[in-house]
């Protein structure tokens, strides 16, 4: 997962973000929980704007509510 994490970097340095996306969920297909993939796949996302995605990977992370708010 790590070396199709990297990857997905390198893609969005030369501005292929398909590509970046592509890897990060193929990273994310062999690693299940909240992980640096699914972080970098909700940056993208939302750097794309698909805020209602970015939220879907998002919920894997329980410490993360809703409105973006630390939980009390």
């Amino acid at each position: 997962a790590e070396k199709m994490r990297l990857a997905a970097q390198a893609a969005v340095r030369d501005g292929d973000f398909e590509k970046a996306e592509s890897a990060l969920r193929d990273a994310i297909a062999t690693d299940s929980g909240p992980t640096p993939a699914k972080l970098g796949l909700a940056e993208l996302l939302l750097a794309r704007q698909a805020y209602s995605e970015a939220a879907v990977v998002l919920s894997d992370f329980p410490e993360l509510e809703q409105d973006g708010q630390e939980p009390s």
